[in-house]
Formats: C-alpha cells, sequence, structure tokens
C-alpha cells in the first residue's frame, strides 16, 4: 500500500490531528494501525506486525485487532499509557461512491478511560491539570467516571506538586510554558520520572470561559455551591481541564467540585504516605498489606474508593471527626441492624460508574436494571436508620420511587448484556413491540410448516429449509434430487452435491420475519433510548444515593473492623496532648502473634519530644508508625487499635523513616535524607507531628551526631511541636540536660546465658548497646563472619572514647573520657609534624633560630613522608 493511495491520505489526515495518539483505523471487521503506531501496537500487544505490498520498495507496516474486542485490546494499552484515536467508518461500505468516509469518534487517554479492563473498581482514575497565573498556582482534578472533581490552591509550585503527587492521577495536563521552564523544569522532575502521563497544554483558554458558563459539563448549581466561582486562577484552571475533555469529545457532567484546602484537613506528603505504607504501592497493588488493605471492609467498590479518600484527607475539624465516630460508634453496638446494612449495601452497584455510562449513552439495560436494584435497597436501609434513630446520618433522601416504577415496567428483569441480542423490554409494555415479537418468535412454527408442506407436495424427502447470513432462508435437495423439483422452486445457488432453491411463499415469509425483526430492534432501541432520557432527568437523585451509599458502607466497615479487633474510639481535646494507652500497630497486629502493646505520652509543657533508643528489630520503627497511624485513622473517623486514646488534631505528620534514595535524580540516599528533613523543618508548625528515624546515619560519625543534635535542637526551640525522635547516636541521649522537654525513652532487652530477647516493650532511659551482631545472627549471616565481627567489636571497645558529652555545670558541650556508647569514631591524635610546630615558639626565637627550625621541620616532613611511603607499600 502506498503512501498516496485513498486510505493512507485519510490515515495521515487523521494521525497530523492526533500526532501523539496510537489511530485505529476501522476497516471492515479489524481496526488497523499503521507505521509506527503498528509498531509500537505490535510490541505492547504481542500481536502480528505484517504489511501491506511486502513486494514493493517500501512496504507499510500494519497489525491490527478485531473490531469487536477492541477494547480488551486499546484497555492494555492505555494501562501503558498510551493515548488512543478511534477512527470509524461513518458510512456504509457498501453505498459508499469511492473510499469509505471516516471520522475520529472518540479519544482515549489514560485519564479519561471509562473501559472496565482498565479501571480498578476501588479505586478513582483522575485526569488532573496545573495552571499558573501571575504567583498563584492551581491544582484541579476529576474522575469523568464518577463525576467528582477538586481544586487546590497554593502560592508554590512545590506545593501544588506534592499535592499531585499524593493523588497520584493517571494523566497531568500542564501548560507548555511550565514545563519548558528553566526555573520549574528541576520541580517537576519527580512528576516527570512517575507513571503519570503528561500532556502538554498548547492552548489558551478565553478569559470568558464559555465552558464554564454554558454549564454542559459543570453545572451552575454545582459551580455556584463550590465557592471557586469568584477565584480567578480556580476558572482558568477548571477551564483549561474541561476544555480538554471537550476536545476529546467524551461525554462528561461534573455533579461534584469542591475546593480542597490545607486548613481542613491533616496534610501528609508523598513521602509520609510512603513511609507509612498508608495506600497499596503500585507494585503491590494485590498483595501489598497496607493500612488501607486493613481497613478496608467495605462492601462496595464506590465505598472503597471513599475510604481512600477518607485516609488521602482526614479532617481537622472535631466537631466533624466527632460526626463521623459517633456513627461508627452506634454500629458498632447495633450488631444486628449493623449486619443487615452491611447486606443491603452489598446489593448495591456502583451508581457512580452507572451514572458516566448514562451520559456517554453507552449505559446498557443490565446497568439500569443494576440501578434499579440498588435503589430498591434503599427502604430497607432507611428501616435499619430508623430503628437505631440514624436517618439524619444521610443529610439529603430524594424519593427514587418514579424511577424504580419506570425501569421495573420497562425492563425485564435479567436483560443480557449486549443491547444488540434484544429481548430487554418487558413484555406487555409495549403493544406494538409484542406483535412485532409474536410475528418473529413465530417464524420457526411458519417455517417448519411450509418445510413439512413442500416435502409432502413434491414427495422430496431429503428438502430442507436453512438458513445463512448471505442467502438467507433456501429449501435445500441433494443433487441427486434437484431434476425433481416442482416448477415454482426457483434455483438460488448450486454447490458441489447439492441445491438451494427458494419460492414466491418463502421470499414472503421471509420478508415479513426480517421486517418483524428489524421493527423488534428498533421499538426496542427506541423505547431504550426513552428510558435512558428519563434516567437521565434523575440524575441528582442517583448521585445522591450514590454518595449515600458510598458514606454509609465506611461508616460500617470502620465499625466491623473496631468490633472485631477491640479499638478504642478516640477523644479530642483543645489541650496539646497526644496520649496512647496499649496502643498497636493496625497493620503489624494482623500478620504477627501476640503484639506487644504501649503507651506513648506527648505533651506541649513535658515531655514533648521522645528520644527513643534501642536495637534494630526491637520495635522503635513500629513505635513511631503506629503512633502516625493512629493520629490518621482517628482524624479520618475510625476507631484506632488502643485501650484509650486522647489528642488535639494535628495539622500535618511528617516523618523521615527508612532508608531511600533518586538515583536517577542524582539524588544519594543521603541527599534524598537531607531533603526530607529539610522540607518538615521548613513547614512543621507546632500543630504538627514529626517522627524521624535515625536522621543522620548515611554520612560519617561526626557529621551526622553534629545534624542529629543540631536538628533535634531546632525542633524542640524554634518548632515547639510534639515529636519522637529514634536514634542510635547514644550520645544525643544527654540532651536531655539542655533540654527538659525531651524524654528519654528505650526498648526492653532480656538477656540470659548469652542469649537476647527483644521485648519490644518501650520504656524510660537510654540504651547502651545496639545488639547489632545478634540481630546479623538473626539474619541468617554466616558464623565465621560474626565470630570476626565479636572479635573487632570487643576490640573496638577496649579502646573506644566517646565524641561528646556535656558539663552538668555549665550546660556545654565538651569532649570527654571512656564511656559505653552504642557508636563511637577513633579518637584523634595531632601527627608528629603538627606537634613539633605547635611547640615552636616563634615570638622567642631570633631570625636565625627561625630559619634553623624551617630547615628542621623541612627535614622532618622529608622523613615523616618516607616513613608513610614504606608503610604503605608494606601493606
Amino acid at each position: 500500500m502506498q503512501a498516496d493511495t485513498p486510505l493512507m491520505q485519510q490515515f495521515f489526515e487523521f494521525k497530523a490531528q492526533h500526532p501523539d495518539a496510537l489511530l485505529f483505523l476501522r476497516c471492515g471487521d479489524f481496526y488497523e494501525l499503521f507505521h509506527e503506531d503498528a509498531k509500537t501496537a505490535a510490541k505492547e500487544l504481542q500481536i502480528t506486525l505484517t504489511s501491506r505490498n511486502k513486494t514493493s520498495e517500501n512496504p507499510v507496516p500494519m497489525a491490527g485487532v478485531p473490531y469487536h474486542a477492541y477494547e480488551d485490546y486499546a484497555a492494555k494499552l492505555i494501562a501503558k499509557g498510551y493515548k488512543i484515536a478511534i477512527c470509524e467508518q461513518i458510512e456504509d461500505p457498501k453505498l459508499a461512491k469511492g473510499i469509505v468516509k471516516r471520522a475520529v469518534t472518540r479519544v482515549i487517554t489514560p485519564g479519561t478511560v471509562s473501559l472496565e479492563g482498565v479501571l480498578k473498581p476501588d479505586s478513582n482514575n483522575y485526569l488532573a491539570c496545573i495552571t499558573q497565573q501571575k504567583n498563584r498556582f492551581c491544582l484541579c482534578w476529576a474522575d469523568v467516571t464518577t463525576g467528582e472533581a477538586q481544586v487546590f490552591l497554593d502560592q508554590t509550585l512545590p506545593g501544588v506538586l506534592d499535592f499531585l503527587l499524593l493523588i497520584n492521577p493517571s494523566e497531568l495536563l500542564i501548560p507548555k510554558e511550565i514545563l519548558e521552564s528553566v526555573e520549574y523544569l528541576p520541580l517537576l522532575e519527580p512528576v516527570l520520572c512517575s507513571s503519570i502521563r503528561v500532556q502538554p497544554v498548547h492552548y489558551k483558554v478565553s478569559r470568558d470561559f464559555p465552558l464554564l458558563q454554558s454549564g454542559e459539563i459543570l453545572s451552575e448549581p454545582v459551580w455556584n455551591s463550590s465557592g471557586l466561582n469568584l477565584l480567578s486562577p480556580a476558572r482558568y484552571c477548571l477551564e483549561t481541564l474541561l476544555v480538554y475533555i471537550k476536545e476529546l469529545g467524551i461525554a462528561v457532567r461534573i455533579c461534584s467540585l469542591k475546593e480542597t484546602r490545607l486548613g481542613q484537613f491533616l496534610n501528609l506528603d508523598q513521602s509520609t504516605f510512603k513511609s507509612l505504607e498508608i495506600l497499596p504501592s503500585n507494585s503491590s497493588e494485590k498483595d501489598g498489606i497496607s493500612l488501607f488493605s486493613v481497613l478496608n471492609k467495605t462492601v462496595s467498590a464506590a465505598g472503597a474508593r471513599l475510604l481512600r479518600q477518607f485516609l488521602l484527607y482526614p479532617l481537622r475539624n472535631p466537631d466533624e471527626i466527632n460526626e463521623r465516630l459517633s456513627i461508627v460508634e452506634v454500629l458498632c453496638k447495633e450488631v444486628l441492624s449493623h449486619q443487615k446494612l452491611r447486606e443491603a449495601l452489598r446489593s448495591t452497584y456502583d451508581l457512580y460508574r452507572i451514572s458516566s455510562r448514562l451520559l456517554n449513552q453507552s449505559v446498557s439495560p443490565r446497568d439500569l436494571v443494576c440501578l434499579k436494584n440498588s435503589l430498591s435497597q434503599i427502604p430497607l436501609i432507611l428501616a435499619e436508620l430508623n430503628g437505631i434513630q440514624g436517618v439524619h446520618w444521610l443529610k439529603n433522601r430524594p424519593d427514587p420511587g418514579l424511577l424504580i416504577q419506570k425501569i421495573e415496567e420497562t425492563l425485564v428483569d435479567e436483560p443480557s448484556l449486549k443491547t444488540s441480542e434484544g429481548n430487554f423490554i418487558r413484555p406487555g409494555f409495549s403493544p406494538i413491540l409484542d406483535e412485532s415479537r409474536q410475528l418473529r418468535d413465530e417464524a420457526d412454527t411458519v417455517l417448519a410448516e411450509l418445510e413439512a408442506r413442500e416435502k409432502q407436495n413434491s414427495g422430496l424427502k431429503g428438502l430442507k429449509l436453512k438458513f445463512n447470513r448471505v442467502f438467507g432462508y433456501y429449501l435445500e435437495l441433494p443433487s441427486a434430487q434437484a431434476t425433481q423439483v416442482p416448477d415454482h422452486f426457483i434455483r438460488k445457488q448450486t454447490l458441489s452435491n447439492a441445491e438451494r432453491f427458494t419460492t414466491t411463499e418463502l421470499k414472503s415469509k421471509e420478508q415479513a420475519i426480517f421486517e418483524a425483526s428489524f421493527r423488534c430492534q428498533s421499538i426496542e432501541l427506541e423505547l431504550l433510548a426513552e428510558l435512558r432520557q428519563f434516567v437521565l432527568n434523575n440524575l441528582e437523585t442517583i448521585q445522591t444515593w450514590a454518595e449515600n451509599f458510598a458514606f454509609l458502607d465506611v461508616m460500617q466497615s470502620f465499625a466491623l473492623q473496631a468490633r472485631e479487633n477491640r479499638y478504642c474510639r478516640p477523644e479530642f481535646t483543645e489541650e496539646t496532648i497526644f496520649h496512647i494507652h496499649e496502643g498497636r500497630h493496625p497493620v503489624v497486629e494482623t500478620v504477627v502473634d501476640n503484639f506487644v502493646a504501649n503507651d506513648l505520652m506527648l505533651e506541649r509543657n513535658q515531655d514533648r519530644v521522645l528520644l527513643i533508643t534501642g536495637p534494630n528489630m526491637g520495635g522503635k520503627s513500629t513505635y513511631l508508625r503506629q503512633a502516625a497511624l493512629m493520629a490518621l485513622m482517628a482524624q479520618a473517623g475510625s476507631f484506632v487499635p488502643a485501650s484509650r486514646f486522647c489528642m488535639k488534631p494535628l495539622d500535618r505528620i511528617f516523618t523521615r523513616i527508612g532508608a531511600s534514595d533518586n538515583l536517577s535524580a542524582g539524588k544519594s540516599t543521603f541527599m534524598m535524607e537531607m531533603s526530607e528533613t529539610a522540607s518538615l523543618l521548613r513547614q512543621a508548625t507546632p500543630d504538627s507531628l514529626i517522627l524521624l528515624d535515625e536522621v543522620g546515619r548515611g554520612t560519617s560519625t561526626f557529621d551526622g551526631l553534629s545534624l542529629a543534635w543540631a536538628i533535634l535542637s531546632h525542633i524542640v526551640k524554634e518548632i515547639g511541636c510534639l515529636s519522637l525522635f529514634a536514634t542510635h547516636y547514644h550520645e544525643l541521649t544527654q540532651i536531655t540536660g539542655l533540654h527538659p522537654e525531651v524524654r528519654n525513652l528505650c526498648v526492653s532487652v532480656h538477656e540470659e546465658k548469652g542469649q537476647v530477647v527483644f521485648l519490644h516493650k518501650i520504656k524510660r532511659g537510654s540504651a547502651d548497646r545496639s545488639y547489632g551482631i545478634h540481630v546479623a545472627r538473626l539474619a541468617g549471616v554466616p558464623e565465621p563472619v560474626l565470630k570476626h565481627a565479636q572479635k573487632v567489636l570487643l576490640e573496638l571497645e577496649a579502646t573506644k572514647t566517646s565524641v561528646i558529652g556535656l558539663d552538668t555545670e555549665s550546660k556545654r558541650l565538651v569532649v570527654k573520657g571512656k564511656q559505653k556508647t552504642l557508636f563511637q569514631a577513633d579518637s584523634v591524635k595531632p601527627s608528629p609534624l603538627i606537634q613539633r610546630v605547635l611547640d615552636l615558639n616563634p615570638d622567642k626565637m631570633t631570625p636565625v633560630e627561625a630559619l634553623h627550625a624551617l630547615y628542621a621541620l623541612k627535614d622532618f616532613a622529608h622523613a615523616e613522608l618516607k616513613r608513610l611511603e614504606n608503610e604503605d607499600h608494606n601493606r
């Protein structure tokens, strides 16, 4: 196939319009891809790469997928981050004069996909957009499959990007001016290196904001109630997003728009989310254990998605938090009502995504029956809520009775999955349809009678009436009997061993049957369109109940988790305290037997910072993490794994736990550690919680200890927030002499007859050993290596000196003598050459004496250099 053929001309025309998309060109029963698109598809889909005009000098690469299965192939490409343009035949090829007319009818991108093979039921699929107006940045994001959208404003690009990485959209729209900015490009590196598909925006939106004004995608009531209509950066960002959606040809209606403000929620950055393992990682979505997977006892996809949002955006307002907690408490106590409510919610379907398909005109009869069945659970749910005085939990309760009735009387109870299979309109709903169906359904009887009559009248026992899609109905005879046919038989086709005929009566019956079938199909599609429009007119009711179902599902999930695992209701106070009694890690306790509970007491005026020392594997990191997770759970509205928990709502949680690097960005583990530490030191407030684990371990002992000391001092003196600081630098425990707000804690260890048992119990005091060799033995390090390590350790302990100490009278740091420490540097002695220089007293020397001394130092330096070279050679 040459480039100048009509089909190739069409291909290049559409490809020029969508250069960044893989073009699926409809050719009969296949979607064909050409040139580089074909090579990409063949590689990613593992399909055959072929070519047209193979004998030509430049054959055109080509690959194809069956049209009826294209969604499966498209889903795989979208999941890999590709953009797809669907180019359909828009006229009947039989009626076409010349090349068939085609048009791109749909563009599918990772952020706008609605294919079931791509969407995860328990996760939102976000399309995001970042824009800048003057010195203010705006981030908006929407899930086109649920109609939800949110907006976040910030003064800085890093602030917006931090939030972006947290919500983890599938696709990001960003103006090319920002992408090409020398100032902003380094900041965008984490996004560009992620799995997010970045789509440069080349267009400028009109300052009249026509799409916002039209209400086509975002209705005026939703827009006005959001409070964002007066904010110019929000208007500009949303208009940019809506223009992109409009250009793709996707039918979307935003039914929920909210502004996300830092002050409204407990804020955690992406690093904290990752280190606390709050959500499953992308690499272990199925089997990874996370806080979400432990708390997720929802029974619906929408409930699971809302639970994710609760964990992403924990509340700060105590009244709003206690509203959720009160619901959870009632459901914990009312076990029978809880179980009935749970079963009713289990019978509901994903109304958000059904609504999306309704808007896209792709909702099937089965979807509508699922909608009806879901709404039919409302009386059961309201009855249970009435019984426990919980109806007020649902602020809006529109009556879906007419909607249920309309679907019930229109559709059968179990329609087929495909609309093309028909028979989805309930018998009795349309007399005209019933009449056409009767004629169509009686076809078998009518044709059987015709076959029997012709066979009897002609005496041809081998006569059979058959059907195929090409020739329709026909009478078939073996070739040996073909000469005996009656005169009214009309020859239709000759085969090698048979002859096919028709008759005037058969033609008439065939025409009537085809017309009846076509009429049935047309009437059913017309009635379905009317039903879809009726349902669409009730979209607000559907969306309201979608929200209600999801909210109740999360509440019952929290209640079930609390009851099964002995969680307590958290208490909130205006006093800056953080008290945990018999606290447990919500995730770790699910995978280990006999988890050891611990107390934790933090207060503004005393014990504001807890400095924790102890061996590896002793439980320090678990202790830190469980404190943060309990705070997040409490502010999300969940009970917590403790016997009692009391706190003041936090504004932010910062963590620096675990080793990580970003080698692709040229950042070592220590650089990443310091970058994250710098970020938290700049952003933390007195209402924050800071968790630091082994800060400074990625560099030398002196550097690391100095940094750890200075960082801890800054937190105590300058920030003044509640903090947990785990370390192996035993010298750091002396900081309590300078800052009484710091309390030393350590991990309990039991030693007996050379055996070491980690008790995982946190107690007051400081540790004096790290038990590193014992941990190495548990890890399976070979015994000869362990014995060698033990020997070296004994030699080091015999000569060690402390790095620093605290003079209790002057409250100043000094170098002290020998003492037990967890880690130490070798003592530093001046070289003989330096000592000789220090012994000189130039003020009492004559010029001649000074000259002699200088020559002597030079000779000594040469001798010293030679000695060092000999030592190096002997090694």
